[in-house]
């Protein structure tokens, strides 16, 4: 597994075969990236029914761009999106790719930990939104090298002790964490919006559901604040990292 390759040629690999996306029609001669601003005219054109806040744009602006890299952190929320990585951050979001990370052709994972999945997922997108422009995380280059490593039998499975100095070879510095936080305004503008998104009925024209937002509504935060409640407590404004995936498990 010795990465002779530059990362580059890691992200490329993360295309998913079983899935594809056009995402021409979102670029042209005038639009050939994506930023923050294009982003949130894409929104309010798409969606005008969110009447989404500035700085809910930033945190939905953060998941996209994170996604479009990885797995790869951005190094500022000035870095842009191209075709490619758009594509992949539609693939790993809109489609539910995330939940093939770290997984084989036989659709498990490569650490045997399937029930860990869901939660590593969203512990990944609070971490986004805590710090999303610190570091490249080690969890999620080792989950991709894992996953496009050809394997024909459960014998040939890497060691994670392999996977792990690669991954910390492929991306060149010590990768341990620091403690963040996340804020509670945050946790709950993001859940009130969730709390609004609904599938449409009308048969898709495509494999993948179409969806859309409720008009917002007092209940929808309300609803938000109970969780958050039941995640952090009443009194707590801010989430500490090593706190996550304990609040998690209390929403179970």
């Amino acid at each position: 597994m010795a990465p002779t390759n530059l990362p580059l040629r890691l992200v490329k690999k993360l295309t998913f075969r079983s899935a594809r996306s056009n995402v021409q029609q979102f670029f042209d001669e005038t639009t050939r990236s994506w930023n923050e601003e294009s982003f949130s005219k894409f929104l309010g054109i798409k969606h005008p029914e969110i009447a989404i806040s500035k700085d809910l744009v930033h945190l939905l602006w953060k998941i996209f761009q994170y996604y479009a890299h990885h797995p790869f952190a951005p190094k500022s929320s000035e870095e842009t999106i191209d075709a490619n990585g758009f594509r992949r951050a539609i693939l790993l979001l809109h489609l539910r790719r995330t939940e093939r990370l770290g997984t084989l052709e036989y659709d498990y994972h490569w650490k045997m930990q399937n029930e860990s999945i869901m939660n590593g997922n969203v512990e990944r997108v609070f971490r986004i939104i805590g710090q999303p422009y610190i570091k490249t995380n080690l969890n999620d280059v080792m989950d991709v090298l894992a996953s496009v490593q050809p394997t024909l039998s459960f014998c040939e499975l890497p060691s994670p002790g392999q996977v792990e100095a690669t991954a910390r070879r492929l991306i060149c510095k010590e990768s341990t964490q620091p403690p963040f936080q996340i804020a509670r305004k945050d946790i709950t503008s993001l859940m009130s919006l969730l709390l609004r998104m609904k599938v449409s009925k009308t048969k898709p024209k495509t494999l993948s559901p179409q969806g859309y937002f409720e008009p917002a509504d007092s209940t929808h935060d309300e609803m938000a604040q109970i969780l958050v409640n039941k995640m952090i407590g009443r009194e707590v404004d801010f989430l500490q990292s090593d706190q996550i995936n304990q609040s998690l498990t209390s929403l179970v």
